[in-house]
């Protein structure tokens, strides 16, 4: 008799378990639960979640009515959003789960708000659209307006080994890329708050040209890209114009690329690359970047004079650059490579408060953020601070210049041993060593740089 009663309470309850399961996606429909319900979430995530109207269902479709939710990073609102995929799947939702062979699942959106809480105007607006995944393949299609005016289009479709896709972007939010692909501030530096991309592709086996077209306020870039095994190569040579900003820069762009926020473009700069032995990996690594040669023009900048320049700018004995906050630097036209991470610099001349000729020169690795290489003093601009006018034309005095991004070391105790000689040298009425120092030749572990390539756009 007692054992029978247990079997009754056992079975009792296991009914009351299954009616509860069965119904238990109906009950979190009602709207006397739903409000506590979003309330616990909103507490227990941290964050705030809110819908006027919801529906689950165990196998159907999972719908949401006029749903906000936001978080320290993003808000994002839709007056309708509707969820295909078993209620079981929406309780650990994962887009890495979903996306499984065995899955299948949409997601569409009516009316949908998007906004990166730390940038204002990262904003997307009347979002309509798309997401599907259905036996392997991914289908995404949304299209919508930006907070400044502008408007987005994406269709994209992947399917095994073959992806193709359509990108029409105007005015789009560029804090949106660089929170995609962890740019912290870079990308609006160089194309500003907002930019314009046109992209058409048809990718099969990862070997099928990419066409890229962007334009911004601040940049221009064009480039016709190959698909390869690992990564991209160039089909001819790329060409980017920007305008470098360092306002839109974050604390954390500046931390880890401190010489950036210490310039401004004044002039648009321009690098054009050679498709010769270019490779840049997908997904992106530095380490992985190659580029056999690139032609860049800095144009016209505005530097700040920091302690490296003063140590510099000293030996020029010019009172005029220490009360300068800012300095004017005028690039020539120069080369570089990179490889490994490293950034290989030819002789880069420029010109200082349109009055003295400079030049450098060497490797930058971007992997530990250090510097070697060499500064050059030429002869016009020793003529000018020391009067040394019996210098030949292609003389440079080289000062040995390295160190981390932060700290860059300039060994200016030998340039001025050498900078005495050579007034020494040409001073001989006032010097009894002058007859004899001017029979001296320059010495020869001078001829560091090699000659310009050509003129400077200031002769």
């Amino acid at each position: 008799m007692m054992l029978s009663k247990k079997n009754s309470i056992f079975w009792s309850f296991a009914i009351l378990v299954l009616l509860f399961g069965l119904f238990l996606p109906t009950f979190l429909s009602l709207p006397q639960v739903q409000r506590p319900l979003f309330d616990w979430l909103s507490r227990s995530q941290n964050l705030e979640l809110k819908a006027e109207k919801a529906g689950f269902s165990w196998l159907g479709k999972q719908t949401f009515t006029k749903l906000s939710y936001a978080s320290e990073e993003v808000v994002f609102q839709a007056a309708e959003l509707e969820i295909k995929t078993p209620f079981w799947k929406l309780l650990t939702f994962n887009l890495n789960n979903l996306l499984q062979p065995k899955n299948h699942f949409q997601i569409a959106v009516k009316e949908g708000f998007l906004q990166m809480e730390k940038f204002k105007g990262a904003v997307l607006k009347q979002i309509n659209g798309t997401c599907l995944w259905r036996q392997k393949k991914l289908t995404l299609d949304f299209q919508g307006a930006t907070a400044l005016g502008g408007s987005f289009l994406i269709n994209l479709t992947q399917f095994k080994n073959e992806q193709k896709g359509f990108l029409d972007l105007k005015d789009f939010p560029s804090a949106f890329i660089e929170k995609a692909f962890g740019l912290e501030g870079l990308f609006s530096a160089f194309a500003g708050e907002t930019f314009s991309l046109l992209s058409d592709f048809l990718i099969n086996n990862r070997q099928s040209p990419l066409m890229i077209a962007l334009h911004s306020r601040q940049a221009k870039a064009e480039a016709e890209l190959f698909f390869q095994k690992d990564g991209l190569s160039l089909k001819k040579a790329a060409r980017l114009g920007f305008f470098f900003d360092p306002g839109y820069l974050s604390s954390k762009a500046k931390k880890n690329w401190p010489f950036l926020s210490e310039i401004r473009s004044v002039t648009p700069a321009e690098i054009t690359i050679s498709p010769e032995q270019f490779f840049l990996s997908w997904p992106f690594e530095l380490k992985q970047l190659k580029i056999k040669s690139a032609q860049f023009n800095l144009g016209q900048m505005k530097i700040k004079n920091r302690a490296g320049f003063e140590i510099f700018l000293g030996l020029l004995k010019n009172q005029l650059f220490f009360n300068l906050d800012q300095l004017d630097v005028w690039f020539a036209p120069a080369f570089f490579s990179f490889s490994g991470g490293r950034l290989n610099l030819s002789r880069l001349d420029f010109l200082l408060e349109k009055a003295f000729f400079f030049c450098a020169m060497g490797k930058i690795d971007f992997k530990v953020q250090m510097v070697d290489g060499w500064l050059g003093i030429t002869a016009a601009a020793l003529n000018r601070a020391f009067g040394l006018k019996n210098l030949p034309s292609d003389y440079i005095l080289p000062l040995k210049v390295s160190g981390s991004w932060n700290k860059i070391h300039l060994e200016s105790k030998q340039a001025l041993q050498k900078i005495t000689y050579l007034i020494a040298r040409q001073s001989q009425k006032k010097n009894f060593l002058g007859p004899f120092l001017e029979l001296l030749p320059v010495p020869e572990e001078e001829r560091i740089f090699p000659p310009s390539l050509q003129p400077p756009p200031w002769r």
